[in-house]
């Protein structure tokens, strides 16, 4: 039994980047049609005729919409749907706050207002990251639960040692204020639909269009092509293979147990760290001169999350868990 009927319409904001693919993909795979939102709609080329050709004329429809922080930008193409996914996000990891933190707010506001005044939405999931909850720790004990909010301090973008560190904040922050006015206007507002939260951690896993931007999906790669140096600026992180991430919204959108009062879903699997992910690169491409351990990674990961609602939404949708990060890093090193 799902909330809202199979072949009804979802729309898919971003449905052309790393996770909105997927959730296109199994939004599809689950019966449903898909209207997908893209800024530019010579860039989905790939993914529509991809989809088209697994799944037939008509289940892929492509929406252009250049900005849709703009006022009525989403009038016609929301019209009809059943559910809503926004997924689009600033992923520029540009160091300028203004320039990403607002842009991601407003828009996530628009999309929001849009779905209220469309009577048909009965579902919203809105993709989050578990940055909202937090920024990981080296070598700390610590649990994030769905209660953990962020504390992105002006302090904290200033103490940033580079340019990078500093990008990565700038996004986190966007994040976390995109997700609290989400819960905010769903509190006040109190639209006619169930609002939910995916928050991927580190998403590993198979792409769809070669030319994504790689995300976190990169790590690999970056240990594969010898640039294993970038690694250093993040600490290690819990994954989640980016299928199931794609399936925790597809469960937060149809699967009576996401029903009111709303949650926020964890997409994590489990704890890794970076020489755990060396040693599965290695093993999958033998062949490489690759290192035998980064020495710069001296502490364990001593994270936890309380992913026990996630888990249990995978099984109702008929999976045994998660995917495990050595078919999630083949995947996402195939063809290379």
């Amino acid at each position: 039994m799902t909330v809202i009927p199979k072949g009804s319409t979802v729309l898919v904001t971003g449905f052309t980047g790393y996770i909105g693919s997927h959730v296109t993909q199994q939004l599809l795979e689950a019966g449903y049609t898909v209207r997908g939102t893209t800024r530019s709609a010579t860039k989905a080329t790939f993914l529509r005729e991809k989809f088209t050709r697994e799944y037939g004329e008509g289940r892929l429809e492509v929406v252009e919409i250049p900005d849709v922080t703009v006022e009525g930008a989403l009038d016609e193409a929301i019209k009809g749907v059943s559910g809503v996914a926004h997924v689009a996000s600033d992923v520029s990891m540009s160091t300028n706050v203004d320039e990403v933190v607002g842009p991601v707010v407003r828009g996530t506001l628009s999309v929001l207002r849009a779905a209220a005044a469309t009577p048909s939405v009965k579902r919203f999931v809105l993709t989050s990251s578990s940055t909202a909850a937090g920024f990981p720790a080296l070598g700390v004990e610590y649990t994030r639960g769905e209660d953990s909010w962020n504390d992105v301090s002006a302090e904290a973008l200033a103490s940033a040692e580079d340019d990078a560190g500093k990008g990565f904040r700038v996004y986190a922050l966007s994040k976390t204020e995109g997700e609290k006015a989400a819960w905010k206007f769903v509190k006040e507002e109190k639209p006619g639909f169930v609002f939910n939260a995916v928050l991927p951690d580190s998403n590993l896993g198979p792409f769809f269009d070669p030319s994504t931007t790689p995300s976190t999906a990169g790590f690999p790669l970056a240990i594969l092509s010898g640039q294993s140096d970038v690694l250093k600026g993040f600490p290690n992180q819990w994954f989640v293979d980016v299928r199931d991430t794609a399936r925790l919204h597809v469960a937060a959108l149809t699967l009576p147990s996401t029903d009111a009062p709303g949650y926020r879903l964890w997409g994590a699997a489990e704890p890794f760290t970076w020489n755990q992910l060396l040693g599965i690169v290695r093993k999958l491409r033998p062949d490489r001169d690759l290192p035998e351990h980064f020495a710069w990674e001296t502490t364990p990961n001593l994270s936890k999350i309380d992913n026990a609602r996630s888990t249990a939404l995978l099984k109702e949708l008929g999976r045994e868990g998660w995917i495990g990060i050595e078919e999630s890093v083949e995947g996402n090193i195939e063809g290379r």
